[in-house]
């Protein structure tokens, strides 16, 4: 995690996971994400450098409740971000979102977005995504300029997860 992220993780309205050490080249593969249930059209042209991908724990979510499982699926800034304009919105207070917020979704922003075969990749440490097949995480892709989801509904991690290459160092 970057320095001055970590200078300011007090001021942000998330948490951040918190590695012990940063993970051993050996154990960080490139991933492969395939998605069949993209939006083709959007409000706004769609870029491929405006993307994240998005884990979310079902189990953690649906204990929000079912409005506030709809609302996370159109608009993930209100759920990590209640700070900016959603003050008084109470469906995104108390101890059920800020677990949610705490444990239950992860953002990875680092991405490469294959829009034509509508494939995500990234490099990730292999522990996390065992992690999330495991634990039956789901994922999607939101645009992160609008934070409005690419795609109908989510996947289940387990069985729609491809591990590519492993990480290597350039000598």
């Amino acid at each position: 995690m970057g320095t001055l992220v970590r200078l300011f993780e007090p001021l942000l309205p998330f948490s951040l996971p918190s590695l012990l050490v940063i993970p051993k080249e050996n154990v960080i593969f490139k991933y492969k994400f395939r998605l069949t249930n993209v939006r083709l059209k959007q409000k706004h042209p769609m870029r491929i450098f405006n993307v994240a991908l998005v884990f979310y724990d079902y189990d953690v979510l649906e204990k929000c409740g079912k409005i506030l499982e709809v609302a996370f699926l159109k608009d993930l800034r209100k759920l990590l971000d209640p700070s900016w304009g959603d003050e008084k919105d109470s469906g995104y207070k108390g101890a059920t979102i800020e677990n949610l917020r705490k444990r239950g979704v992860i953002v990875w922003t680092t991405v490469e977005y294959d829009v034509v075969n509508s494939i995500v990749s990234a490099w990730m440490p292999e522990a996390f995504v065992e992690k999330m097949e495991r634990d039956w995480w789901r994922y999607g892709i939101w645009r992160v300029d609008t934070w409005e989801t690419v795609n109908y509904g989510p996947f289940a991690v387990r069985g729609t997860v491809f591990k590519e290459e492993k990480w290597v160092i350039a000598a």
